[in-house]
């Protein structure tokens, strides 16, 4: 029911946190712990120690609060919450019965959990409480709200177009029509690409590809509204690898998404409660094995990549320029919280330190 394997706008060594619940390896509380996902955006979740580079912990299947708070990952019946500065395990739901683990709400006070792609389970973490309830087989969950009494999802059609449904947790009852609408279901055409969440859980973003029109567009649901908006992004002539490559940001106030695209050459600022761009801007375009981008802390600048150079895009002036070019192909990026270094991680290695 999932349409990305790892859905909150986050490993060929051997496992640690991943096979066992007890099995993690905890960094010392004083050094910084990194993110990163070393086989890309459906890979393993791994913690590497910010002063030597090494692995402290992975989490297969992992999702994370969008305000960074916890990890969370189903193992062995229960779901199994994990503090990620560290990868220690800080607690542990009960959930016997083939549960799947499918969304975590932005603030990770409530997980949506799913069985055999109709019953959809809605979790309290802190007391494990819980509301199941029953859909059809074409919807699929998108994510839940941090109060835990609505659920976004995704109704599937057969001709390939989707719609954006909701289900009121309270009431017991699917919302009718499509959100944003009155009463009416609107399909969308689109394939999933990508994802980005904002930190204060007003809006979770899906890049969208659509074969039809050879577009790429920015699926926004703003959570706390409970709508959605589609924002077109610069296609060019609608080569659909390259528009695959967009990576999508939102700064930290929750007010702007960055969409950057190293295959076209362009970084597009969008300006979220108006669903429009306000800024465009290029760059030689350099296509490459994936592409993938991190916000500094203070929204200041946007790193991004295609897997083998980083640029780096300052969101005040929109200057662009390359920052750094990798001996070995980058597959996720991170920035330590003092915003000065920036990691590149690499497929099962270690990350590489880069002042920025």
């Amino acid at each position: 029911m999932r349409r990305l394997a790892l859905l909150t706008t986050l490993l060929s060594l051997p496992l640690l946190a991943a096979c066992g619940a007890n099995e993690t390896t905890v960094a010392p509380e004083s050094s910084e712990i990194i993110l990163g996902r070393p086989l890309g955006p459906t890979g393993p979740l791994a913690g590497f120690d910010a002063r030597s580079s090494e692995r402290r912990f992975e989490l297969r299947d992992a999702l994370a609060a969008a305000d960074g708070s916890a990890l969370y990952a189903m193992r062995d019946g229960a779901v199994e919450v994990f503090d990620p500065r560290s990868g220690e395990r800080t607690g542990r739901i009960s959930a016997p019965g083939g549960w799947d683990l499918a969304a975590v709400s932005a603030d990770g006070a409530h997980v949506a959990l799913v069985r055999g792609g109709t019953q959809v389970r809605v979790v309290e973490t802190n007391t494990g409480r819980h509301r199941t309830v029953s859909l059809p087989e074409d919807f699929e969950v998108e994510t839940v709200s941090p109060d835990g009494k609505f659920l976004f999802l995704i109704q599937h059609f057969a001709d390939g177009a989707y719609s954006v449904r909701g289900y009121n947790l309270v009431a017991g009852q699917l919302v009718k029509g499509s959100l944003g609408t009155k009463g009416e279901t609107v399909k969308m055409v689109g394939h999933a690409a990508g994802t980005a969440a904002s930190t204060d859980g007003r809006w979770l973003l899906t890049l969208y590809v659509d074969s039809s029109r050879r577009k790429a567009f920015v699926h926004a649901l703003n959570v706390e509204g409970r709508y959605p908006l589609c924002i077109d992004l610069p296609s060019g002539k609608g080569d659909l690898p390259k528009l695959a490559q967009y990576a999508l940001s939102v700064s930290p106030d929750g007010r702007t998404a960055f969409a950057a695209n190293p295959a076209l050459g362009r970084v597009v600022e969008v300006h979220l409660l108006s669903a429009r761009p306000v800024w465009t801007g290029g760059f030689k375009a350099a296509p490459g094995a994936g592409s993938r981008s991190v916000l500094s802390r203070d929204g200041r600048r946007l790193f991004f990549t295609n897997g083998a150079s980083v640029w780096s895009y300052e969101t005040g002036t929109g200057v662009i320029r390359e920052a750094h070019r990798s001996p070995e192909p980058i597959r996720d990026l991170t920035l330590a919280r003092d915003g000065k270094t920036l990691y590149l991680i690499p497929t099962g290695g270690k990350p590489t330190p880069v002042r920025v």
